[in-house]
């Protein structure tokens, strides 16, 4: 079988399976069926497209699809055990199946996980509810040890005895039914009836072997077919029969068979309906191993002290719980264990958290859904309750964290969503839990947002980021916000199109905690390199440089404009050029604060660049700044003007009033002469924002020349300008001249 092969098969096995577990939570027509089908639909309409149908059977307990085994244990689920009954032999599915008939299909699998009572076959389900596109027990072809072999109904295989007898048991279930609900059979019956020519004992003990891997509900299903079809057959003045028959039926719809097998043995052995030896000594032994592991546990929950706990023995007890098969032992089991973990007993936690942590590993690697479903509901369950004591929180915290990876590398986003949001609402600082319930959480957030997991959640979210798969993997890259996914979106941000980069930046910005505490140890690194390979990967270029201070300009909090600031000194001028764009379109007031340091730079196009940022959206403060500067660097003296221009108001006016009569101001900082181009910038100025203020002051510098006595030698330049404005001025307003 080909790799692609298999993965479609494995992958149509996994969804279905998991698939018919979800249905039997919910009724028929319930959204989260419509969801549950999308996975293995696909795989199934990808196998139809390539081969033209798919023909499912089972052979040595593994499933074979399209004449190939599949090599992956799929033994232990609901879809499986119809199989392993006899109850089906083969389903084969055409094209011309559609998503509803396939949901529809699926739903009988359900029914009969949730109902032991519900006797209709497949075939009868199928004709009731019209499905065209899946036939049963169709003869097929199926690979049996490396040949091609047409099975039917009455064909044995000839590979051993004990094989032989292991699959008529499977061809034929009522073979197995009769043999543990019908007394005691005799080696001509077999032969004649069931056409077994095998001696007794070794039939005997390939039953007890069956028994041993069956469920306590497989159990059930066989004793009720009986009672059924003995009910059917008693004649009405049996009366007493009929009534402990109907009796025992009705039980069997509330009780498990544990509680029930003293009373199921006592009435059935009294109409010769049970082979007690073979019944009782095949369900004693597994319940045996079943009662063994479960005092273990319980002794291991008890232990005064978590030192003579060994991990090795928590291994081989996970171990041996599955390795029962016994989904009423391990389901009760997992339950125990959860609620262990609110014990008062702080070993009882510890010893549950561990158990529940090998038990998971174990049934990741084993593919058992019903265990792995099981441990992620109820944990999972709990981590969402606000309430839960604080002990217990921590260790399902722990669990809950190693539940979230195996979700998050299935793909199982959607699972996770609102158990993130619970984990994360405890880890802020501002709301009422306590400190080491907010650690538990934080911790949480950091081991399933490790590198690996952040780099599947990424690349699965740039494929395709406008879909719901998308959307809800953004939501769940936004919850995890740990140092691993900011540092992941990163290295992303450096190599993806210009697109794909501004999705991401505005990713970052959300993770605005993480995000700065990335961008601080980058900078940090710039700033005091130190020997060794570590300083080299914080010395990063001036492109991720670039990047980081394009990100820092959106988040809206002082540690981004503090970490600007940081760079205010950078040997680089682009990156001083892109910091002075960053702060300068930034939300915060803080921005311009830090904007205005960058007037000292030494290159003359990052001055350039504050001044003309000063201009836009100015602040209270831009005009002193600028003012400032026009006192301390004379080489940018004509942008400075130009921008106090464009910025206007008194103290602009003032300013420019004392660069053209020579005052002095002590806000202004103003010594020594100033240069005729800036004079004459001002007179220019003044002349369009006249008022009598500006008159005044004019007039009385007008007077102070013709008064000073070296004004004869050293005459204004401008001062003939400056009696025109003010005269022209006077004239037309009307106003007297001072004298």
């Amino acid at each position: 079988m080909s790799e692609e092969k298999q993965k479609l098969y494995t992958g149509w096995l996994k969804g279905t399976i998991a698939a018919i577990k979800k249905f039997s939570f919910y009724p028929p027509g319930h959204p989260a069926q419509a969801t549950a089908i999308e996975t293995p639909f696909d795989f199934l309409q990808s196998i139809l497209n390539s081969q033209g149908r798919l023909v499912v059977s089972v052979m040595e307990n593994r499933f074979v699809i399209n004449e190939d085994t599949v090599p992956e244990d799929f033994t232990h689920n609901n879809f499986y055990s119809l199989f392993k009954s006899g109850a089906i032999k083969s389903i084969e599915i055409r094209p011309e199946i559609t998503s509803e008939e396939f949901k529809t299909f699926l739903n009988y699998y359900a029914k009969k996980m949730t109902d032991r009572f519900y006797q209709k076959t497949l075939e009868e389900f199928i004709n009731e509810n019209g499905i065209n596109g899946v036939f049963v027990n169709q003869l097929h072809y199926v690979a049996v040890s490396q040949k091609q072999e047409v099975i039917s109904k009455t064909e044995k295989l000839r590979i051993d005895l004990k094989a032989q007898v292991a699959q008529s048991l499977k061809d034929n279930p009522q073979i197995l039914r009769d043999i543990l609900f019908g007394g005691e059979l005799s080696p001509r019956e077999l032969k004649d009836k069931y056409q077994l020519d095998v001696p007794l004992d070794k039939i005997a003990a390939v039953v007890q072997e069956e028994v041993i891997q069956m469920s306590d509900q497989d159990i059930l299903n066989l004793a009720a077919s009986k009672i059924k079809k003995e009910l059917e057959k008693t004649l009405s003045q049996e009366g007493q029969k009929k009534e402990e028959l109907e009796a025992l039926l009705h039980l069997m719809q509330s009780q498990e068979l544990k509680t029930l097998f003293p009373r199921l043995e006592e009435v059935l052995s009294r109409y010769g309906l049970v082979n007690r030896a073979v019944l009782k000594k095949g369900i004693g032994e597994r319940w045996s191993k079943g009662e063994k592991i479960v005092e273990q546990i319980n002794f291991w929950l008890n232990a005064q002290s978590l030192e003579k706990v060994q991990t090795q023995q928590l291994v081989n007890l996970a171990e041996n719980l599955l390795g029962l098969h016994d989904q009423d032992v391990s389901g009760f089991m997992i339950e125990k264990l959860v609620a262990s973990l609110e014990s008062e007993r702080e070993v009882a936690r510890q010893v549950a958290g561990l158990l529940l942590e090998h038990i998971l590993s174990k049934a990741q690697a084993q593919n058992r859904e019903f265990e792995l479903n099981l441990i992620q509901e109820t944990v999972l369950e709990d981590i969402k309750d606000l309430k839960i004591r604080e002990s217990a929180y921590q260790e399902l915290a722990r669990v809950g964290a190693r539940i979230a990876i195996a979700l998050i590398k299935r793909k199982k986003y959607q699972d996770l969503r609102e158990t993130l949001l619970a984990v994360r609402s405890r880890c802020h600082k501002e709301v009422t839990f306590s400190a080491d319930i907010q650690k538990a959480s934080l911790e949480f957030m950091a081991e399933v947002g490790n590198s690996e997991i952040a780099r599947q959640l990424i690349s699965d979210w740039e494929q395709n980021p406008d879909s719901e798969l998308g959307r809800t993997v953004e939501s769940i890259l936004r919850l995890l916000e740990t140092e691993r996914v900011v540092e992941e979106l990163f290295l992303h941000l450096e190599r993806q199109d210009q697109s794909c980069q501004t999705r991401i930046a505005g990713l970052l910005v959300h993770l605005q905690d993480g995000t700065l505490k990335h961008i601080e140890s980058v900078i940090n690194g710039r700033l005091h390199p130190s020997a060794g390979p570590a300083s080299a990967t914080l010395n990063a270029d001036t492109r991720v440089l670039k990047s980081l201070i394009q990100v820092l300009g959106q988040i809206e909090d002082p540690g981004a404009v503090n970490l600007l600031g940081k760079l205010k000194n950078d040997l680089d001028t682009g990156i001083r050029m892109d910091v002075v764009k960053a702060l300068s379109h930034h939300p915060l007031p803080a921005a311009k604060a830090a904007i205005y340091l960058l007037l000292k730079d030494h290159d003359p196009g990052v001055r350039k660049e504050v001044i003309e940022a000063a201009v836009t959206n100015p602040d209270s403060r831009a005009a002193a700044a600028l003012i400032n500067h026009f006192a301390e660097d004379r080489s940018d003296r004509r942008l400075v003007c130009s921008a106090l221009a464009k910025i206007g108001g008194e103290k602009v006016v003032d300013f420019f009033v004392c660069v053209l009569t020579g005052q002095s101001r002590t806000d202004f900082n103003l010594s020594g002469k100033v240069d005729e181009e800036s004079r004459l910038f001002a007179l220019n100025y003044l002349a369009r924002h006249l008022n009598s203020d500006v008159l005044i002051q004019l007039q009385n510098y007008l007077e102070t020349q013709k008064k000073h006595l070296l004004s004869v030698f050293k005459r204004d330049p401008l001062e003939s300008s400056i009696a025109r404005l003010v005269q022209g001025s006077v004239s037309k307003s009307g106003l007297p001249i001072q004298r």
